[in-house]
């Protein structure tokens, strides 16, 4: 019996230790994982409005949950009706790293648009983030926040 308890935590920290290898932001994003493109570590984007014209708010401060449904209606109402390159044109301008599946060897099944923006500031990991699953489809989007893992 011991020894299947210590074998059962064993898988545990395995499983653990790899589902915390796929990223630190690993809420429901459609069917995308963690980001394919290494974003943290780019210049944070203004609290206001950014170069390509998306009005970012007052980030730094905002409650994250409020913050992240705003952006979602923001994101919405701003790529409503574009095509694929008009949004992916739009959120790289405004500071995002895009990928469609043509920009992924092998990549059959990956989502039309899937967009990000990382940035690391004063021990927090911040990632702001816009998925398209097809052509179409409507946009997921959100906004995340972890502090104080390094």
């Amino acid at each position: 019996m011991r020894v299947m308890l210590i074998a059962a935590a064993a898988a545990l920290l395995v499983a653990g230790a790899a589902s915390a290898q796929e990223g630190i932001f690993q809420r429901d994003h459609g069917k995308v994982g963690a980001p394919t493109t290494a974003t943290a570590g780019t210049a944070p984007p203004p609290e206001g409005v950014g170069p390509g014209g998306l009005d970012f708010g007052l980030w730094r401060s905002a409650n994250v949950s409020g913050y992240a449904d705003s952006l979602r209606a923001k994101l919405q109402v701003r790529l409503a009706g574009k095509t694929l390159a008009a949004s992916r044109a739009d959120l790289e301008a405004n500071g995002f790293v895009c990928m469609e599946p043509r920009d992924r060897p092998g990549a059959s099944r990956a989502p039309a648009l899937e967009c990000r923006l990382a940035v690391s500031e004063n021990r927090c990991e911040r990632e702001w983030w816009a998925v398209m699953e097809e052509p179409g489809a409507a946009l997921k989007a959100g906004y995340d926040v972890m502090c104080g893992r390094r």
